[in-house]
């Protein structure tokens, strides 16, 4: 019977994965959790829930916003807050990766850059992000975070 030499994780099927290139030929293959969340939030933010059980980490999210409105305040697990007063219309995200944030069209086209202090990092376990928006009713969002699991190497193969 041939032994099974795919990574422990990969084989109780999770759904995403995340291939990061080591070296000219050395590879690590990790997990990738993802959350979603849709909600409706106003002045008062609404704290979304992510559980990271591995280090710290690059903080990683899309929110898509379900209603125009006139600005955002997000506070991120990490205590780093954005803020801006721009229009945001119906179908367009806020995207966040690490060390970079921008608002995008509804095909996550960047149409604006955001000002980050220092790069989002997403801590240790169970943290909250926190959405609201300025100076309208309710809206609706959808945020989508990504969260990756400790890396394994995958085995080289000669050719």
């Amino acid at each position: 019977m041939k032994r099974d030499s795919s990574p422990r994780w990969f084989r109780s099927n999770p759904v995403k994965f995340h291939l990061e290139q080591t070296g000219k030929k050395s590879f690590v293959l990790h997990p990738v959790a993802e959350v979603r969340f849709a909600a409706s939030a106003g002045a008062d933010e609404v704290g979304v829930a992510i559980a990271n059980h591995d280090d710290a980490q690059p903080l990683r999210f899309a929110l898509r916003v379900g209603d125009a409105v006139n600005g955002c305040v997000l506070t991120l697990p990490d205590g780093l807050r954005i803020s801006f007063n721009q229009k945001l219309e119906k179908g367009q995200f806020i995207l966040c990766r690490g060390n970079e944030a921008c608002v995008a069209d509804a095909n996550r086209k960047p149409t604006a850059k955001l000002a980050l202090s220092r790069a989002a990092v997403l801590p240790q376990g169970e943290s909250k992000l926190g959405v609201g928006f300025l100076g309208t009713a309710p809206a609706h969002f959808t945020l989508t975070a990504w969260v990756l699991g400790a890396g394994e190497a995958l085995p080289s193969r000669r050719r």
